[in-house]
């Protein structure tokens, strides 16, 4: 672990003492965060995918082959 046990502690009572619009703030930033870090593996995997290809590959990590299919009615072959 990175923390010590008193920095934990700290950290843990700022999350309790923390409203609820403001865990709603963070877990959004967070989530917009792991959507960008997705994102841009995949630019750098296919550099000449079409904005339409990487959505399509970044609702594919995010939500699954099932979900993407139902949604959208195609997935690119090769996508995982």
């Amino acid at each position: 672990m990175d923390t010590t046990a008193e920095q934990d502690a700290v950290y843990m009572d700022l999350v309790r003492k923390a409203s609820t619009a403001q865990r709603a703030r963070v877990v959004g930033a967070l989530s917009a965060g792991v959507r960008r870090m997705a994102e841009a593996g995949i630019r750098e995997a296919f550099p000449a995918a079409t904005d339409e290809e990487v959505a399509v590959r970044v609702a594919m990590r995010l939500y699954g082959r099932d979900v993407v299919q139902r949604v959208l009615g195609r997935v690119p072959p090769d996508a995982r």
